[in-house]
């Protein structure tokens, strides 16, 4: 999921790459996965609102006529700004609703179809120290930690289940290009 740009864009590249037809979810960045599909050769790209819960079924409908499904990487994230004390219901759900459940919902579904492969799940260095800013998404974060090893446990030994956790990606706040660089 989130495969057009980004860390997603990069894992689509590598696993082309490594000779996999890459399946290139989106929401709204079709030139993007348009261009990145064209730049590998060997994906597909399909558009889902992860945020409906009927985003997976939409996913892995597209996989329908290519190679086997054998890997999953949730990648896609919600990432907006709030904190503990000007956080809302709306927020909070929709956070939940892109980085949890749809994990949750799309590992499911891959299980279904695959009977065996690998899932790997997107998570944030943020965990391994917390801090109170992006409060919604960091909560939706340790969710996935805990979902990646509820899944781990229940699917081996036929799948097996990951997170990786990227460090900063982005240049942060007041933050400048250079200091990130």
């Amino acid at each position: 999921t989130g495969g057009a740009r980004r860390i997603g864009a990069e894992i689509a590249r590598a696993l082309a790459a490594d000779g996999w037809h890459v399946l290139i979810h989106y929401l709204h960045s079709e030139a993007e996965a348009r261009a990145l599909a064209a730049e590998v050769g060997t994906a597909t790209i399909v558009r889902a609102d992860l945020a409906d819960p009927g985003a997976a079924e939409t996913i892995l409908a597209a996989a329908q006529g290519l190679p086997p499904l054998r890997l999953l990487v949730n990648n896609a994230s919600r990432f907006v700004h709030d904190d503990l004390a000007d956080f809302d219901a709306a927020g909070w759900a929709a956070h939940l609703d892109v980085n949890l459940r749809a994990p949750a919902l799309l590992s499911r579904a891959f299980v279904a179809r695959a009977g065996e492969g690998l899932i790997v799940n997107l998570l944030d260095a943020k965990l391994a120290q917390p801090n109170p800013d992006f409060f919604t998404y960091t909560i939706s974060k340790m969710g996935l930690a805990g979902l990646t090893e509820l899944c781990a446990r229940r699917f081996a030994p036929a799948i097996r289940v990951c997170g990786i956790a990227p460090s900063v990606t982005m240049v942060s706040g007041p933050q400048s290009r250079a200091n990130f660089d």
